[in-house]
């Protein structure tokens, strides 16, 4: 009779570890190692426990899918709060407009941010319009230009004729890089605003800037 309970329990508990397993894998910012996975399973496989007794066994289910749950739930909350801004592009007559969708937009004020940039670069121009915040920096031999955007209502044209558009990962976040000669342009968000770092400098320092951006 005990083993037979034993079994359902163990039963009972392999379908528990599957849904939320299942629930984990859902969860963007946050998914177990295939070794963490094992282990877990391993070490509550009821039928390698055949000293246990019931109640034990029982207790220790009830311990488990309560710690799975807690992770889950605290998982959600780290993917709520992360929130990201699509990039929506559109190419027509040798351009691509970009603009931006989100569930919730940055409003009002911007919080200006000035990243870091090489030491030799130094302001030649700052200027606040509204829903754009832009920097221009040289070094006497090459130019950079930087924009913090609300992205709510802005459109941006690239000139694509001559140039190429990809894709990149920068801190786990959608990025866009147009290339056209030495003249390169990031693009990032944060869920809050985007940034827009161009110039004829090192695509290196560029990247660099965008990565602080989002730190």
């Amino acid at each position: 009779m005990r083993n037979e309970l034993g079994n359902a329990l163990a039963s009972y508990l392999d379908k528990e570890l599957a849904f939320y397993e299942k629930e984990m894998q859902k969860k963007e910012e946050y998914i177990f190692s295939e070794k963490f996975v094992e282990e877990m399973k391993s070490f509550t496989q009821m039928k390698k426990h055949q000293n246990m007794s019931v109640p034990r066994r029982r207790k220790l289910i009830i311990a488990l899918v309560a710690i799975i749950a807690m992770v889950i739930s605290s998982v959600t909350v780290i993917a709520a709060s992360q929130k990201h801004i699509e990039y929506v592009l559109k190419e027509y007559d040798g351009n691509c407009e970009v603009t931006f969708e989100s569930v919730t937009f940055q409003t009002g004020t911007i919080d200006y941010f000035k990243p870091k940039v090489p030491s030799d670069y130094v302001i030649t121009d700052e200027s606040d319009e509204g829903n754009l915040y832009y920097i221009d920096y040289t070094n006497g031999k090459e130019d950079i230009h930087y924009q913090q955007i609300i992205p709510e209502g802005t459109c941006l044209v690239f000139d694509i004729t001559q140039s190429d558009v990809r894709r990149i990962r920068i801190h786990e976040r959608d990025a866009l890089v147009f290339h056209e000669n030495d003249y390169y342009t990031i693009l990032v968000e944060d869920g809050k605003y985007a940034y827009s770092v161009m110039g004829n400098c090192k695509y290196e320092d560029l990247y660099a800037i965008a990565k602080d951006c989002l730190n």
